[in-house]
């Protein structure tokens, strides 16, 4: 778990490094879980996050929005408006079996993926 940890960290900071050079928030940033709170997806996100806050000097926000499979998080981040502000946490992989199971018309080109 340490070493989960430790490459969340590491990951996290890299991406606030990227970010930070290009995008500066004018105003919080809102990550949608699409499952419910202290859960691994929750717990890692709120790592991060807290990393994120640092590296952007802006506050960011965990919302968990569970159900459908995590379906439901995951297309009010897509129905967002596209400004930067909501992101959401999960895998690709569920993004791909949406569709199959009959939760989400949605294809991964709908998403800007970041790993």
């Amino acid at each position: 778990m340490q070493a989960l940890r430790i490459a969340v960290a590491a990951l996290s900071l890299a991406l606030a490094a990227g970010a930070q050079a290009q995008w500066k928030p004018s105003k919080p940033i809102s990550i949608i879980v699409p499952w419910a709170a202290g859960g691994a997806t929750d717990q890692v996100t709120r790592v991060a996050a807290g990393e994120l806050e640092e590296a952007l000097g802006a506050k960011i926000v965990v919302i968990n929005q569970p159900g459908g499979a995590g379906s439901i998080g995951t297309l009010n981040a897509l129905k967002a408006p596209r400004d930067g502000y909501t992101w959401t946490a999960g895998a690709p992989k569920q993004l791909g079996t949406y569709p199959v199971l009959g939760l989400a018309d949605t294809k991964l080109d709908d998403f800007h993926i970041f790993v």
